[in-house]
């Protein structure tokens, strides 16, 4: 079995497309997956299975419509995959230990090009610093990701990409339940 972190795209926000953790861990072990575990009301899932990444992906965007009736897109990485992410990650110790939430990642569904990034690097505030490394941006947001022009919905419109957004405090976390 492979261990996997699946991240939920848009659930629980502002009272949109809710969904309780508690049941949506029941629909994965539905589907045969082991050792669910569940984080805060983001959608972050931790679990034990067979199959893909890709075809976990297509499992659980069809389990969620059917269960939930909202079609969201869901982000899932292998633990080895994960664990390249966190060991690559250019936030410095102070900044993942003392600003978690202020360093940012976020899971896009195609890889980040060098012009992807230069149209970014256009809304940065001051004091912001942005990276790319595959499919994962990475934010340091020193004002707090609340004051950033770079959130989620305005990176999916301006690449033209669907993507989801998890703060270094919830990375560190789903890393705790590998």
């Amino acid at each position: 079995m492979t261990r996997y972190i699946s991240l939920l795209r848009g659930i629980n926000v502002s009272g949109h497309r809710p969904i309780k953790m508690k049941d949506l861990q029941v629909m994965y072990e539905s589907l045969s997956c082991e050792n669910v575990k569940t984080y805060i009301q983001s959608g972050n899932v931790v679990f034990s299975a067979k199959a893909s990444a890709s075809e976990w992906k297509r499992q659980l965007e069809s389990a969620i419509v059917k269960t939930f009736t909202w079609d969201v897109s869901v982000f899932v990485c292998k633990q080895s995959e994960w664990n390249e992410l966190v060991k690559q990650a250019p936030f410095t110790n102070t900044q993942r230990e003392e600003e978690g939430n202020r360093c940012l990642v976020t899971f896009c569904d195609r890889t980040i090009s060098n012009s992807d990034l230069a149209i970014l690097q256009d809304f940065l505030q001051k004091g912001e610093v942005i990276h790319s490394i595959g499919k994962q941006i990475f934010l340091y947001c020193p004002n707090g990701y609340g004051k950033t022009k770079l959130a989620n919905p305005f990176i999916e419109k301006k690449l033209g990409l669907v993507a989801t957004t998890r703060n270094w405090k919830t990375i560190a976390k789903l890393s705790s339940f590998l």
